[in-house]
């Protein structure tokens, strides 16, 4: 018989899953025809604003080690669709992995750095997750390297992408959340 915790797990699973997924989507289908367009010789297998980043690290920072397993379906489907299904077996495997926990990897990270701080930083969220955002970056650029053999132009690339995407949509919810205030009945 199904909890309701674990029925709450499943659900979150999906929601974060399915944005994960659309976003993505979103990128290859927007972004991607967008810089294409207007950057001349852009390589395209980077993208300068990835969302589904912030989704990992906003993730990572609400549900801590679960936001792996929230991620995980989400992070397969998405390489699947930007690399193929061939592309799980051998190393692929382990950038799926590395995908869905580097968040998680990043928060625990920015929470052992402003730790030992007295500026009261860890009472600012967004600090930590900019930071988490910022680590989790370089953990994935490191994984890219290793996997993909990238490039440091790319590298580069998936470093800004990455924190564009945890930039813009930080910047979304919080216009989501302002709307909701002030809609709300007092």
């Amino acid at each position: 018989m199904n909890s309701p915790i674990r029925q709450h797990d499943l659900l979150i699973t999906l929601i974060v899953s399915t944005l994960f997924v659309l976003l993505a989507l979103f990128s290859l289908k927007v972004i991607v025809p967008l810089q294409d367009a207007h950057i001349y010789n852009f390589e395209s297998s980077v993208l300068l604003l990835y969302l589904p980043h912030g989704i990992r690290v906003l993730t990572a920072w609400l549900y801590g080690w679960k936001s792996i397993l929230h991620i995980l379906p989400g992070q397969v489907v998405t390489h699947i669709i930007f690399l193929g299904p061939a592309s799980l077996l051998g190393v692929g495997f382990f950038d799926v992995i590395g995908g869905a926990s580097i968040g998680y990897i990043g928060v625990l990270a920015a929470l052992y750095l402003l730790q030992g701080h007295k500026t009261g930083l860890l009472a600012r969220p967004w600090v930590l997750i900019l930071l988490a955002g910022v680590i989790a970056s370089l953990a994935n650029s490191a994984i890219k390297i290793m996997v993909h053999d990238a490039l440091p132009k790319e590298v580069f690339g998936y470093l800004l992408g990455d924190i564009t995407g945890l930039v813009l949509l930080m910047i979304i919810l919080l216009y989501i959340f302002k709307v909701e205030r002030q809609t709300k009945p007092n």
